[in-house]
């Protein structure tokens, strides 16, 4: 069996290559047994240097070749990892039984995460991740950074323990921070190192058969490290040290590197550090760089809360900022400070779990928050957390495909919010983001108001955080919307429109206002334009049914074409509104005329040809048509029969003739001049 010391951690960075899933077990399986141990085989340091693996949660990838033929890689148990009290640690990993061979090489790599698993022919080039965003805590560096790689074990039969030493391919680095000007209650959020166009953390290839670099930061490579310390409480502001893990690199005199401290009250401290004369910054490979930041004399930038009530922030605004998933971008306007971690294409980009939009720290809980999206591709979730995480988020909004905008309702949540996460099951494309804080009140604009106008039509609205009582009252324009009340019981708005005797369509508006709770919000009101003529839905029986028509699924907007879909009468979607359709250069084409031929009629559509049906279920358009005789049912709908007993029915949204009910009637809207 085989027992292999190291630590876990969690695959981060984005890449366009696709990881591979870890081979299939076929055949018996044996069990092998990896010890960790010795000098060089270590996970964390505290501040008096002293060594150790974690107690628990340790995983790390094995690799096995045989005579020569491509590696399988398989992952340790993590559930059979044990500490000894040595300061070893034992792990055990599955590789299927081949005892054929004469020339068995292991490797291993630590973490588990931070092997790229791929089709390899060899150990000569493989990719390995280290990652830019790291978890340190107050006294060592992240173990999910820390970078190793065993030497090859070489043996002439399949191996049943294995003991791997390792060797650091990461640079640690001890970096103090000393004279940090924080108030009174204020906490170390983040901390970024950023030495530009140096390559901090990315993907590498490495050599494992000899432990060499083939190459640095081959791709996603970034040049800013972002140390999250929101876990991480009662840090001295007068000297606290930094701990992070790099890819190897050196800063030369008159080189530059930037540190930023983010605190919790949304404040940032920047101090930029130029190396002068013989001074160097190297990070070396598995050794602990360590040096001081002096931060006397820097000022917190930010507010330590915004007290934005509405806070906006569009892409128009940021559109000139580097923005990537690699690294962090700061915009502050008058709604606070927005920490922007997105693709930047025409938009702000967000991709699952690549990527976030951090929300300014508010004075009052997030009520509610409205983004703008180019049209969605595919359902998507956009999701309200406290941590960048798209698991258990604290609110969501789910639309489907063709989506233009998304609304998190926050309020309706069990805690108080005053910050968070915007995260993306999938690719979203965000164009403009406003958060809502305090007490709010949600209503939908009113769109496709007749020209005729409405008399105490109805719509409702939604108190959200309300901490008073309701008092909601109404005001309108007093021109187009002529009145408007609100029923606090019922939520109701009830507003008047009146009618619109012009050619242009026009908005109006109403505004609701509560005291009280301190919001008000303003609802748009779109009238349609006056049209000089229109198709009228026939609701009563004619003595005489000539004229122009348009032929209507009945209760739907199906609108027959005029043409052949196959067999089947083509359709199109039509406007309806108030039992009318607009006479446009769009429907001229759909027209049927009815032409009074003996006891019953001919339809003839747009281009002259007749409507008719020589079997069951066939639609028919050509030089000679059929007599229809029409039944009007005004609960059912019109029935348009020929002599055959066929009548023309409305199916799955196109036209065909029946004996059956299948489908539904038809509704004849008539031209009115």
């Amino acid at each position: 069996m085989m027992c292999v010391a190291a630590a876990a951690a969690a695959l981060t960075g984005c890449s366009k290559e696709e990881a591979t899933q870890d081979p299939a077990l076929t055949g018996k399986e044996v069990v092998m047994s990896v010890t960790a141990s010795g000098a060089d085989t270590r996970t964390q340091i505290d501040e008096n240097n002293k060594i150790s693996w974690q107690a628990e949660g340790e995983a790390l990838y094995i690799g096995e070749m045989i005579d020569g033929q491509a590696p399988v890689f398989r992952y340790t148990n993590d559930q059979d990892y044990k500490l000894a009290g040595d300061g070893s640690a034992s792990f055990t990993v599955s590789f299927t039984e081949n005892t054929s061979g004469s020339d068995y090489q292991y490797v291993a790599v630590y973490p588990k995460s931070a092997l790229i698993t791929d089709n390899y022919a060899n150990y000569e080039k493989v990719k390995v991740t280290l990652p830019a965003e790291q978890t340190p805590t107050a006294t060592s560096y992240d173990p999910e950074a820390d970078l190793m790689i065993a030497q090859l074990i070489a043996q002439p039969a399949q191996a049943s323990e294995l003991k791997f030493a390792f060797g650091r391919v990461s640079a640690l680095a001890k970096m103090t921070i000393t004279n940090l000007n924080l108030a009174e209650g204020e906490q170390v959020a983040k901390v970024t190192f950023q030495a530009t166009d140096k390559k901090l953390a990315g993907r590498s290839y490495l050599n494992l058969a000899t432990g060499e670099i083939v190459e640095l930061g081959y791709y996603g490579a970034s040049d800013l490290l972002t140390l999250d310390y929101t876990a991480v409480e009662g840090l001295n502001p007068a000297s606290f040290p930094v701990w992070f893990a790099c890819l190897p690199c050196e800063l030369a005199a008159g080189e530059t590197f930037t540190v930023t401290i983010l605190s919790d009250q949304n404040k940032s401290y920047t101090k930029q550090v130029t190396l002068t004369d013989a001074q160097t910054l190297s990070f070396i490979s598995g050794d602990v760089a360590s040096f001081t930041v002096d931060m006397t004399g820097i000022e917190g930038e930010g507010e330590e809360a915004s007290t934005a009530r509405i806070a906006t922030l569009t892409y128009a605004e940021v559109a000139d900022l580097t923005c990537s998933y690699d690294k962090s971008a700061y915009y502050t306007n008058a709604s606070g400070t927005w920490e922007i971690r997105a693709y930047k294409q025409g938009n702000l980009q967000l991709n699952g779990s690549k990527g976030y939009i951090k929300l300014p720290l508010f004075a009052q809980n997030i009520s509610l928050i409205e983004v703008t999206t180019n049209s969605t591709t595919a359902t998507r979730s956009l999701m309200f957390n406290t941590e960048n995480a798209t698991s258990n988020p604290i609110a969501q909004a789910e639309e489907g495909s063709g989506a233009t905008s998304f609304l998190i309702n926050v309020a309706n949540e069990a805690g108080n919010y005053t910050t968070g996460y915007l995260k993306s099951s999938g690719t979203l494309q965000i164009t403009g983001i406003t958060v809502y804080t305090g007490s709010v009140l949600l209503a939908d604009n009113i769109a496709g108001v007749a020209a005729a106008g409405v008399s105490d039509a109805t719509s409702t609205y939604e108190p959200l955080a309300f901490t008073e009582s309701d008092d909601t009252k109404a005001t309108c324009d007093g021109t187009i919307v002529t009145a408007a009340s609100v029923d606090t019981d019922s939520k109701t708005i009830t507003y008047s429109v009146a009618a619109n005797k012009t050619a242009d369509a026009r908005e109006g508006w109403i505004t609701l206002t509560s005291a009280a709770n301190g919001t008000t919000t303003t609802i748009t009101v779109s009238q349609l334009a006056q049209v000089s003529s229109y198709y009228q839905l026939v609701e009563t029986d004619l003595t005489d049914w000539s004229g122009k028509y348009l032929i209507v699924g009945h209760g739907s907007t199906n609108c027959f074409m005029g043409v052949l879909d196959g067999t089947w009468g083509g359709s199109a979607n039509v406007t309806i509104t108030d039992k009318q359709i607009g006479a446009s250069s769009d429907v001229e084409p759909y027209v049927c005329t009815l032409i009074k031929s003996g006891e019953g009629y001919l339809i003839q559509v747009a281009d002259g040809n007749y409507i008719a049906s020589v079997s069951s279920k066939t639609f028919a358009i050509g030089p000679e048509g059929g007599i229809h005789t029409i039944t009007f049912d005004p609960e059912n709908g019109i029935s348009l029969t020929l002599a055959n007993k066929y009548a023309m029915r409305c199916n799955t949204g196109k036209f065909r003739y029946y004996t059956s009910t299948t489908g539904t009637a038809v509704d004849l809207y008539r031209l009115t001049d």
